[in-house]
């Protein structure tokens, strides 16, 4: 077998050469299960978490608007106030303030993008706000997670914009920032009703 590789090539380098192919495949198998197993890990820990985060919500109690066609859970231990059709407020009993506030807005739009420049347009003189914008989806529907951030006492405003097929803006906003997993569970929940 080595014979025919002296013409060009000495049998030591032609040995070595096959080894550091050999330890080259290796490593790339190596990899690829490594990459594998993580993404395993990751899809398990997700699917624990949405399951954990299922059991938590399924206790939790529904607020349905008949009239603008959606629906939102919320912890059995907060309120709904309706403040009108278009505006609700949903708070911790015990905090006695309005957490959560999904508005939806007067005004139709024909898409996210044209209501966010919208947005951006009207906080345009706010030299001391800066504004973070992040595409998401909430219950398959395309949305964005806009962070409103003052740079003078470093507050923040968090909203969630959902666009509908009618034109119809859904606004949710958390009005004290320090519980953002509750938040954003909840806001997991907002669903519109067809």
């Amino acid at each position: 077998m080595f014979k025919s590789l002296n013409r060009g090539i000495s049998t030591p380098i032609a040995i070595i050469i096959i080894i550091l192919c050999a330890l080259l495949v290796g490593c790339v198998v190596m990899c690829q299960y490594i990459q594998i197993s993580k993404e395993q890990k990751i899809s398990e820990e997700k699917r624990l978490g949405e399951t954990s985060l299922q059991s938590e919500i399924v206790d939790w109690r529904t607020y349905k608007n008949e009239n603008y066609k959606y629906k939102i859970k919320y912890p059995e231990d907060w309120k709904v106030i309706e403040e009108s059709p278009e505006l609700i407020s949903i708070s911790d009993k015990e905090l006695e303030k309005a957490l959560i506030i999904i508005g939806v807005e007067s005004e139709k739009f024909s898409s996210l993008e044209e209501y966010i420049k919208k947005l951006r347009k009207d906080f345009e003189g706010e030299e001391q706000l800066s504004i973070l914008e992040e595409k998401v989806v909430i219950n398959g529907r395309e949305a964005s997670r806009i962070m409103f951030i003052s740079l003078k006492d470093k507050s923040i405003a968090v909203i969630a914009v959902v666009l509908i097929k009618k034109g119809n803006i859904f606004c949710i906003t958390q009005l004290l920032p320090d519980n953002l997993k509750t938040f954003d569970r909840v806001v997991s929940t907002f669903e519109v009703l067809e």
